[in-house]
């Protein structure tokens, strides 16, 4: 990245774009310290800070799907959501004894959605997170950003394509 300064507000919607290699994902990696700078620092003051919903969405391999929402809601006992019904929600009630090897990408970012319900953390990153998501499933997705907002989350969106429509919602 060339030397940047980036502020955010505490809670909102902000959405970075730019072209395929222009270090966008770079730039979450470091917000969220999964990545360290060569030169530089990033500054937050709170500790477990971020949620982050990589470009290809990672999920444990070895279990199933729904125990990896089981897994994200011991990290987060006190969030009381209800894990089928997330499942129900986006969809993926029948994939819940499926592995990730079985699913599709969209429905792997599908998962990762739910799980944002889930998790407890004031910022929420998202790596190009309409990638694989049908037309229908983005009227899901931006609930899910509004639900975030009105948790009083900030959430730090990037993508290269605005033609998705998600320049206009807010």
């Amino acid at each position: 990245l060339k030397p940047c300064s980036l502020s955010l507000p505490e809670t909102g919607l902000v959405l970075i774009t730019g072209a395929t290699g222009s270090g966008k994902s770079t730039l979450l990696s470091l917000l969220s310290g999964l990545e360290k700078p060569t030169a530089g620092k990033v500054v937050c003051d709170q500790k477990d800070y971020a949620s982050f919903v990589f470009q290809n969405a990672s999920l444990m391999e070895n279990m199933t799907l729904g125990e990896n929402i089981a897994l994200v809601k011991r990290l987060y006992p006190d969030v009381g959501v209800d894990g089928e019904a997330l499942l129900h929600r986006f969809g993926l009630e029948e994939r819940r004894d499926n592995y990730p090897n079985e699913l599709s990408g969209g429905e792997k970012q599908k998962v990762f959605l739910a799980m944002l319900l889930v998790q407890d953390t004031p910022l929420v990153l998202l790596d190009e997170p309409t990638t694989y998501m049908d037309l229908p499933f983005k009227s899901v997705f931006f609930s899910v950003l509004q639900e975030l907002k009105e948790k009083k989350k900030t959430v730090l969106f990037v993508s290269h394509d605005l033609s998705d429509g998600i320049a206009s919602s807010d």
